[in-house]
């Protein structure tokens, strides 16, 4: 396990060097050789892992890996349901669980299903020199067998179970360090969940490969995503941050507390995927000198892809294929993955060997080699009139009005294209002082002179595209899309199935306004 490998050689260069949070490279390596030691036998076992972001999720992960278990890590974020389908799909054997998850959450112990509980130890956070421990730095481990099983609900609401092998770990690991320059003087903060394979690959085995320092946020219910947002209030400045992983909820708000307060001059490094990032938040995060590179990837991919980096940025594209990875694209405008790290297959899958991926997502390559991600395949919306639309295409000119926090177009099968908008609460809030309107902001979004102020600004964001891609009719949400009622996926997409079911009856009343308000159904253009 070449990690373990540059743990071991970094604990002897610079053993008080800070590896994660104040834990020293010397004492990483000593509560990972404590944790083994005090672990059960585990080999060929598969071991749950319900830990926050913090140290403790590093050592467990590494540790469990040394011993020769697969880890399925479970989301904070995923619902009790889904936590119960991870422990029968994946037939776990044991689960290592943080004493506050059972605090945060409702799910009960009979969810898992009568597999041995080992509570984490929180002391393996606190270095100890227990030098007779310092052995087991060889321990080697074939790069075929599979060290993790990632769980992503994708589009579905049921999650699936992705096998990982270290080899291809160790290979999207190596090219991301290439790319994004990691170095020994990084400092990275930790906001993605680690139970998703974009931090642990990204976050955590990046920057301890380069004999970085890694920050975790304290924050008391990790569940919450956004944690490391609102703390980023009181440390930013002080804790030295070069790098970071991000989704676009995640810098939209970073891009609010940089407006507001201004941002670190250290910031080197920061990447953005999950979702296309519209042409708005690109310019405001580049008006502050935020260093954003785009990206694109998936957990069947290993995670990475593609990326931008310093000398090689083109905004708005997910950049140049990573070192490891062969991007091409099918006849109607898929994009297939081959090459070095493909995941083994789905747990319970039949077992063939993946050769290439054909992910889903449709998009091109411009004349230099840049990869365009333009939407889902399976999300392009046809009118009733035969018109064929990507979302996203319309969203993203959607949300550069000020407007919008979040939005989801819809209309597959009707006469035109709606939209849900969640309003961006700083534009609701000097909207409604400008109309002098007083109320909570369910009231405020009801309220038909915001209704108009909003509808007058949408229309205009829309003044580029064609007629039948226009949404004619808005509807304004209160709460916004989350992980939490199922309405985004782990990495931060539109879960459009589910936002499609719990807002079914909105959606329909705005063809019905429509057809109220024209007198009869809308004819094609």
């Amino acid at each position: 396990m070449k990690l373990w490998k540059g743990i071991n050689r970094l604990a002897k260069s610079t053993p008080e060097r800070a590896a994660l949070n104040e834990l020293t490279y010397r004492g990483l390596k000593d509560s990972i050789l404590r944790c083994i030691r005090f672990l059960p036998g585990l080999k060929d076992k598969r071991v749950a892992l319900i830990v926050g972001n913090r140290p403790l999720w590093a050592i467990y992960d590494i540790a469990l890996t040394l011993k020769g278990a697969t880890v399925v890590p479970v989301p904070w974020f995923f619902s009790n349901e889904q936590v119960r389908h991870i422990i029968r799909d994946a037939n776990i054997d044991a689960a290592v669980v943080e004493p506050r998850w059972h605090a945060i959450s409702r799910c009960p112990h009979d969810a898992f299903n009568g597999c041995e509980i080992i509570p984490a130890d929180l002391s393996f956070e606190t270095p100890m020199d227990s030098g007779a421990l310092w052995v087991g730095a060889d321990r080697e481990i074939p790069g075929d067998r599979v060290v993790k099983i990632i769980y992503t609900s994708g589009t579905t609401g049921t999650p699936k179970g992705v096998m990982v092998t270290l080899g291809a770990i160790e290979t999207v690991t190596a090219s991301l360090v290439e790319r994004s320059g990691a170095s020994a003087f990084d400092r990275h903060l930790s906001l993605l969940p680690l139970s998703t394979l974009i931090e642990a690959i990204g976050g955590l085995y990046v920057p301890l490969s380069a004999g970085a320092t890694v920050i975790y946020p304290e924050e008391e219910n990790p569940r919450n995503v956004a944690a490391g947002i609102t703390n980023l209030r009181n440390f930013f400045h002080n804790s030295g941050v070069t790098t970071l992983n991000l989704v676009p909820a995640l810098l939209e708000e970073m891009v609010r507390v940089g407006a507001l307060r201004g941002l670190p001059d250290t910031l080197r490094f920061v990447a953005c995927g999950g979702a296309q990032l519209s042409s708005s938040l690109i310019n405001r995060a580049g008006y502050l000198g935020i260093p954003l590179y785009q990206g694109y990837g998936l957990s069947e991919c290993v995670t990475v892809v593609s990326l931008n980096a310093s000398g090689c940025n083109r905004p708005g594209s997910a950049g140049l294929p990573l070192d490891h990875a062969k991007v091409s694209l099918a006849e109607d405008g898929e994009i297939v993955v081959s090459g070095g790290a493909l995941m083994k297959g789905y747990l319970g899958g039949d077992g063939e060997e993946i050769r290439s991926w054909h992910t889903g997502d449709v998009g091109y390559m411009d004349d230099h080699g840049y990869l365009h991600v333009t939407g889902r395949k399976d999300a392009l919306l046809s009118t009733s009139y035969g018109r064929s639309v990507s979302p996203e295409w319309v969203e993203e000119e959607l949300a550069s009005s000020g407007v919008v926090r979040q939005v989801m177009v819809c209309g597959n099968g009707r006469p035109f294209l709606s939209a849900l908008v969640v309003p961006d609460e700083r534009w609701l809030i000097e909207t409604s002082r400008k109309l002098s309107i007083e109320g909570s902001r369910g009231a405020l979004i009801k309220h038909p002179a915001v209704l108009k102020a909003a509808s007058k600004e949408l229309d205009g964001a829309m003044g580029s595209l064609p007629d039948y891609a226009t949404a004619r009719e808005f509807a304004l949400i209160e709460e916004p899309f989350d992980t939490r009622r199922g309405l985004l996926t782990p990495g931060g997409c539109l879960n459009r199935e589910n936002i499609l079911k719990t807002y079914g009856e909105v959606i329909a009343g705005l063809y019905d306004n429509h057809t109220n308000k024209e007198g009869e159904s809308v004819q094609a253009t």
